[in-house]
């Protein structure tokens, strides 16, 4: 997609909401040298990850601008 639609990748951003904000958080951590930022809503992350690439990924840092509000039921702000 990249090549087709001419992207620039040193200007890629991603974003996710609900579900979609934990598949952008994990192409974060697994290609974080392929985007420049990510802007989430409503994804949470494990409080205790299992080990693998969220606890022994890249070091390399991602701005990451977070939001998450109290109405969606997938994705609980108190966790779950």
């Amino acid at each position: 997609l990249m090549a087709e639609l001419n992207i620039n990748s040193s200007k890629m951003y991603l974003t996710g909401g609900s579900n979609g904000a934990l598949m952008t958080f994990s192409y974060a951590f697994q290609f974080p040298e392929t985007i420049k930022a990510i802007a989430v809503s409503s994804g949470n992350l494990p409080e205790f990850p299992e080990s693998g690439i969220c606890t022994n990924g890249s070091t390399l840092p991602i701005p990451i601008l977070l939001t998450h509000g109290t109405s969606d039921p997938a994705m609980p702000a108190n966790g779950g």
